[in-house]
């Protein structure tokens, strides 16, 4: 178990370390891949950070994996600051998983730095929803993204910031 972890780790970074030229047959075999094979060659993408992945990144984060895949594909849509993504990440943010709308509200101001209605307003229901369920970390990462967007700090309270989305319309 855990040297499968740390085998399946290595061959990552082996296979990461041939850069962009890896993409394409990352891509070629990615659909045949088992749950495992999916997550490892996610992961590798993200290591190999090459925006050529990004249409299948989108694909996988928007997709029919689990959601640590499409969490791994969301962290390198992320990291590449992929703009493109900004429509699949607000929809993240109102995914049934927990730790999918977390992610994607955390790297949503790393696609989409510009403060839009849609972006703000995203991040407001999402943390409304957070707020709700009393999950007090995804309240935390939907107020540090609407800070890193909005530029300033308009509360901690979902509330809050309704009202400037509100003003904004």
């Amino acid at each position: 178990a855990l040297g499968d972890c740390v085998t399946r780790s290595r061959c990552e970074d082996l296979v990461a370390a041939f850069g962009e030229s890896a993409v394409p047959r990352i891509e070629a075999v990615f659909d045949d891949a088992d749950e495992e094979g999916r997550f490892s060659l996610t992961r590798t993408l993200r290591k190999i950070g090459d925006p050529r992945a990004i249409p299948l990144l989108m694909e996988v984060a928007d997709g029919r994996d689990n959601f640590k895949v499409r969490i791994e594909a969301i962290k390198a849509l992320g990291e590449l600051g992929a703009s493109e993504a900004a429509p699949i990440l607000l929809a993240g943010m109102r995914d049934s998983d927990p730790s999918v709308r977390k992610f994607s509200a955390h790297y949503l101001a790393a696609v989409h730095p510009e403060a839009t209605s849609e972006v703000l307003a995203g991040l407001v229901t999402c943390m409304e929803a957070a707020e709700e369920d009393a999950n007090f970390e995804l309240v935390s990462t939907c107020h540090k993204s609407l800070v890193r967007i909005y530029g300033e700090d308009m509360g901690r309270r979902a509330s809050d910031w309704r009202r400037v989305v509100s003003r904004r319309d």
